[in-house]
C-alpha cells in the first residue's frame, strides 16, 4: 500500500510540474559524457554577448594566468554587476568565468577575471 501510494504521489507530481519554454534561438543541452539530450540550431554561429567581455577574456588569456587557478567571489560586489551564480558558491576557475563572461554574459565573471588581473581591474582594463 505505502508503495502505491509513493508511486500516485511521484506520477502526481511529476505531471504537475513544467519546465519554462526555452527561448533562445540557439542551444545545445549535453549529458556528463557529453552526448547531445537536446539542440536547436546548434551549429549555427551567433553574435557574442558582448565586445567589453570578449575583450576582457582576451586580455586575461593574453596575460598566460592559470586557467585552473580557483578564484575567490567576491558577492558584495555582485549587485554593481549582473550575475545568476548562486550566492553559496565560494570560489570558480578562471577557465569556468571565462565561460560564464562569453556564454551566459556574466558581468560579475568579467568583473572578477579583471579583479585577478595582475594590477587588478586598473591594469586589465588598461591592457
Amino acid at each position: 500500500m505505502k508503495n502505491k501510494l509513493l508511486l500516485v504521489l511521484s506520477l502526481v507530481f511529476a505531471t504537475s510540474v513544467q519546465a519554462k519554454a526555452i527561448t533562445a534561438q540557439s542551444y545545445l543541452v549535453t549529458d556528463t559524457h557529453g552526448q547531445t539530450v537536446i539542440e536547436q540550431n546548434a551549429d549555427q554561429r551567433r553574435p557574442i554577448a558582448s565586445i567589453t567581455k570578449l575583450m576582457t577574456v582576451m586580455v586575461v588569456v593574453d596575460a598566460h594566468q592559470p586557467l585552473e587557478e580557483a578564484l575567490k567571489l567576491d558577492f558584495k560586489l555582485a549587485r554593481k554587476y549582473h550575475t545568476h551564480l548562486p550566492r553559496n558558491l565560494k570560489t570558480l576557475t578562471r577557465k569556468e568565468l571565462i565561460d560564464l563572461a562569453m556564454v551566459k554574459s556574466d558581468n560579475f565573471a568579467a568583473y572578477t577575471l579583471c579583479d585577478y588581473f595582475p594590477g587588478g581591474v586598473g591594469a586589465c582594463v588598461q591592457a
